[in-house]
């Protein structure tokens, strides 16, 4: 039996799925409702396990690899024969690695100072910012979050589905550190309050 590691992909072929359904998937139900859309599109009766799901997104801890079954079945939801002809496709449109941003996104530069946005990310962290002009942000408020409120930082932009890294920040563990929320799967929340 073939087994997967994560990689590009796998990553890819996550958020196209998701393109698929419309939606991020960030809940039990949310796998759950993929499940169930895989079900009723299989013609040759395939189904998944909702462990199984949990772990590709990383919902769950994973120590375990991905079995080409799985990734097949994804691949022939979204419209592919299997895994292998997805990830040929990926080679020849060799968009893997580089894109334009053209999701939903705040530039430092289209801010005032005051203005405040709210971000989140994956499995359940959220930051309220202030922004302070000069590319410069203050934590309000957070949830379940390293940063923490008052903890400056700099940022020139923010865009759902992709990591956000800042550099300047300055917290309890130090001056001068970087850091990056949503590393694996992007903001998936972004809104202007």
């Amino acid at each position: 039996m073939q087994k997967m590691n994560k990689n590009k992909e796998i990553e890819c072929l996550i958020k196209d799925v998701e393109r698929k359904m419309g939606k991020k998937l960030v809940s039990p139900n949310d796998f759950k409702e993929l499940i169930d859309c895989i079900s009723k599109k299989s013609s040759q009766n395939e189904t998944l396990g909702i462990t199984t799901i949990k772990r590709l997104w990383g919902y769950v801890e994973n120590e375990h690899k991905y079995r080409f079954y799985t990734v097949s079945v994804l691949a022939r939801f979204i419209g592919y024969k299997d895994w292998a002809d997805y990830c040929e496709n990926l080679r020849m449109q060799g968009n893997t690695d580089s894109d334009f941003l053209t999701d939903r996104q705040i530039k430092s530069e289209d801010l005032h100072e005051g203005d405040l946005i709210e971000i989140g990310w994956i499995p359940d962290r959220r930051c309220v910012l202030c922004y302070l002009g000069n590319d410069t942000f203050r934590v309000e408020s957070e949830e379940n979050s390293k940063l923490s409120a008052g903890d400056t930082f700099k940022a020139v932009l923010f865009c759902l589905d992709s990591p956000l890294y800042v550099s300047s920040l300055n917290c309890s563990r130090g001056n001068g550190l970087s850091y990056v929320a949503g590393k694996n799967h992007g903001l998936t929340l972004l809104e202007r309050l």
